[in-house]
This record gives structure tokens, sequence and C-alpha cells, in this order.
């Protein structure tokens, strides 16, 4: 049931949003009713001690996490929130499992997520993370800044299931992200999708990233990768590090793009993989990236270097633009007699390095069909 805090606006917010997650993987509350789902409202403007209701609602989005329960809804009203400062937060906004925590501009978002007002949460202290996640979240229509450490984070307790929508992300300073997840050996669906990635640094900050993660499908779906100006950017767009167990990626629509100088100092995506791994599909589709030929890299770097595996990429209609072509579309790296198959075709667009000092991966054409059988399912 839902608790009547407002129970026609919860009721319908909560419909909705059922229906607009209708193909997400969040999990559903327990099967075991009854149970209560309550609705909790925050808005920075209300300077009466609130009660979490929509008419009253929280001033602090750290009273409305503190007060709330698994499988709860919070949702927030413009304004800017401060895990570093608000009183009695425990340094980072902290969810619980199975909660939804979402913008009450998200609709709104949708349509003008640069000129609409959107609650903004950030996190003024130390290395602490602006959001963290627990099992199950989906987080949506945030702008989310944090200058030095990560976004939002799965991993300070391995966490499975995430969906991270209509968010834009501001990163500020080195070894940070907009988003990571570290050391889930479970990591199950992750979804991160229609999302902006601003890098405003120079040098070692990611906007997406994957570390020590296994037992799990990534979808990275229509996202946009830039920098705050002309002379910032991200070390790496996307990186993934390390699989512990089985995984599957797809990266599909995504621009690295924006401005004519994008600075990306290694490469937009990256997969690297070194040591003991588990098995990988990664699926890269329809990316469009844009780089400056002042900066050394590539567009797109596959690099296995372990004999575990095995590692299977397809790489389809993607598009790497540069000034001159001086930096390579795509590089593919495989050492120690790796088990990589390679799906590469004509609609990609850029050039192609090939490094394998063992035959697994031909210098050139022909590769394997993109969409052979090794790399389902997706």
């Amino acid at each position: 049931m839902i608790k009547p805090h407002n129970f026609l606006f919860c009721l319908t917010a909560v419909i909705i949003h059922s229906i607009m997650s209708a193909d997400c993987i969040i999990c559903p509350p327990p099967q075991n009713p009854p149970y209560e789902v309550t609705v909790w409202f925050v808005n920075q403007a209300n300077q009466q001690v609130g009660n979490g209701t929509y008419n009253n609602p929280y001033q602090y989005l750290t009273d409305a996490l503190n007060a709330s329960h698994q499988c709860d809804v919070i949702y927030v009203f413009p304004g800017t929130y401060d895990a570093g400062t608000e009183p009695r937060s425990p340094g980072s906004f902290v969810l619980q499992d199975n909660q939804r925590l979402l913008s009450t501009t998200l609709e709104a978002f949708q349509m003008c997520p640069v000129s609409c007002d959107v609650p903004t949460l950030i996190n003024s202290s130390g290395n602490s993370n602006v959001v963290q996640l627990a099992n199950n979240n989906e987080v949506s229509g945030f702008f989310i800044t944090k200058d030095n450490g990560n976004g939002i984070a799965g991993g300070i307790t391995p966490i499975t299931n995430a969906l991270i929508t209509y968010n834009t992300f501001t990163v500020s300073s080195d070894n940070s992200n907009g988003v990571v997840f570290l050391s889930n050996p479970q990591l199950g669906n992750v979804i991160v999708s229609h999302c902006t990635f601003l890098g405003n640094d120079t040098s070692q900050d990611n906007g997406l990233t994957f570390v020590f993660c296994g037992n799990g499908q990534v979808v990275v779906s229509q996202n946009t990768f830039t920098g705050t100006d002309p002379t910032k950017g991200f070390q790496n767009g996307f990186i993934e590090q390390n699989s512990t167990a089985d995984i599957s990626f797809t990266l599909q629509y995504n621009n690295f793009t924006g401005a004519q100088n994008l600075s990306f100092s290694s490469a937009a995506i990256v997969f690297f993989n070194q040591g003991s791994v588990g098995a990988q599909n990664v699926k890269i589709v329809g990316n469009t990236i844009e780089r400056p030929s002042t900066f050394s890299g590539a567009g797109i770097a596959c690099i296995n270097d372990t004999p575990s595996g095995p590692f299977y990429v397809a790489l389809s209609n993607n598009t790497v633009i540069t000034p001159d072509n001086s930096i390579p579309g795509y590089v593919i790296w495989n050492s120690n007699n790796g088990d990589y198959l390679l799906g590469f075709d004509n609609s990609n667009k850029g050039t192609l390095s090939v490094n394998s000092p063992n035959p697994a991966v031909p210098a050139s054409p022909p590769y394997f069909p993109v969409f052979s059988t090794p790399l389902n399912p997706y």
C-alpha cells in the first residue's frame, strides 16, 4: 500500500513512473503483502519544520532519507542540497534497497535538460560521494556535482542493479568520476541512459567507470560526454577495468562530442583487462566521437592483457572524427595469448589499429561478423 503523503499525487506519480520504467531493471518491492511504499517530498524552500508530505516537505534531503525505508520513493524539488553540510547527514546521500530518488521536474528535464530548473546535489566535504547506492536503486532528474570524489557510487559495499537516467554530472578533479561502480562481483543489471557528463578538468577524471565488476549486464545508452569548455574534458569518457566474472556491456548511441577541442587525453571508450578476469561480451554500436588531433590515445580502445577470458568485442556503425586522422579511431590490443574475438565491419568510420602478437586477432579484415553467436545474449 502507499502511505498517504498526499495520496492522490503520490499514487499518480508512482503509477506514471512505473509505466515509464516498465522496461527497467529495478526489482519490485517484497511480494509478501501488506507492505507500505511511502512517498516523501523535499523542498529546500520550506523553512518550516516539515514532515515529508507534499504540502509540508522536508527542507533537507538527509531528513527524508533518514525517515524513509526500503522501497520508498523520494521526490526532490529544485534547490541545492549539500550532503557535506546538511544537518544529520552521514557524509553522503545514502540510499536503501529498492528506493527511488527522483526529481519533481523529471519530465521537464527530459524535454529541456540544459535550461529547466532542476534540483542540484553536491557534496562539499572531502572525498565523499554525493549519492551512495544500495541494491535496486533509481536516481533520475538531477544536476550532480563533485569537485573531489564521485557523483554516484556503487560499491562501498557490493550492490546489484541500478537505473541512472536524465542526470547531468560535473566532474572537476583528478581521480574522480561522474558515476563509478567498484568491486561489485554480482553487479546484476545496470542502465545508464540520457545523462550528460561534463568534464571540468584536464587530467585524470572519468565520466563513467566500472572496476572489478562481474556477473551482470550493463547498458550505456544515449548519453553525452563532453567538457565544460573547449579546454576541458575527461581522461576517459567511459572506462571498464578488470572484470571479475562473466559480464556484458552494450554501449550504444552515445556522443563524445560537443566542443571542437574536446580534450579526452586517453580515449573516449576504454576496455582494459589484465590479470585473471572473467569472460566479457562487449557491443559498441552507433557511438559518435570527436577528438582534437593535439591529444594522444584513441577514440575506442579495447585492450586485453590477460590469457583468461574470453574477450568478445563487436563494433558497428561508430564514427570517430579527428581533424586530420592522426589519432586511431579504434585500437585493438591483445597479448598473453588471450582468447580475443573481434567483430568489426565497414560501417565503422575511423582508422583501425590492431596490435596482437599472437594470431588471435588478425591485423586486417576479414573479421568475425559483428553479431555472431558468441556475442549473444544482450
